[in-house]
């Protein structure tokens, strides 16, 4: 009991034994540390354990002033091993869901460049008509004004909704199955067509501000 309340210094790893501890004990006011013969013919028992995630100098350290300590006390007979421990369920699913985040963001922004270009492609096609001539010849033809623009914006939301069923399909792959697959991934896809339906008509009345249509595509 009384060596308990000793100060002491270099602890490492110790028995159950009270008479063998694995430590060079120093009692308060004594110039020179104190270590009982017992303890250099025992076995000592030694185990650093460190977050493989937080990985610094200081444990590498600790590590070699308390191997130092065990040689002394033990002859130098030391066999080092290295154990890494497993992640928690905690951590594994910290790290799962930190990877899905990444990926559907990553997803999201390839998707929303595909997407950048589609009503500017849509508008360019219009202005090139326009230039060529192909929509005047199209009336004279015979072609209504109504048909021209509801023949262009039925073939611009085909093009809209495959580009909205290919860019679901990248985003459920790339980790988001939750946010594409079953009635959330249809609510989402609804809302992708619908951007399209909403874009397209605005592109449409945009295209009389472009003179070129080598203009249109950055516009």
């Amino acid at each position: 009991e009384g060596e308990i309340g000793w100060g002491y210094y270099g602890c490492l790893s110790m028995q159950n034994d009270e008479e063998r501890r694995a430590c060079v004990l120093q009692k308060p006011g004594w110039e020179t540390a104190y270590v009982n013969d017992a303890w250099t013919s025992a076995t000592y028992g030694y185990e650093l354990l460190f977050n493989q995630t937080m990985i610094n100098a200081l444990p590498t350290v600790v590590g070699a002033v308390n191997s130092a300590i065990l040689q002394a006390l033990g002859g130098g007979a030391i066999e080092p091993s290295v154990q890494i421990i497993a992640k928690t369920d905690a951590e594994e699913a910290r790290d799962s869901a930190t990877a899905a985040y990444i990926a559907s963001n990553v997803g999201a922004l390839m998707v929303t460049l595909a997407f950048l270009g589609m009503p500017s492609s849509s508008m360019q096609i219009i202005v090139e008509e326009r230039d060529n001539e192909v929509k005047h010849m199209l009336h004279l033809m015979g072609v209504r004004v109504a048909e021209y623009w509801l023949c262009t914006y039925a073939f611009d939301m085909i093009r809209w909704v495959v580009m909205s069923s290919l860019g679901a399909c990248v985003l459920a792959l790339a980790g988001s199955s939750s946010m594409w697959l079953g009635d959330m991934g249809l609510c989402n896809w609804l809302l992708m067509v619908l951007l399209g339906h909403a874009l397209l008509p605005m592109a449409y009345y945009m295209h009389f501000a472009v003179s070129e249509a080598k203009v249109a595509q950055p516009f």
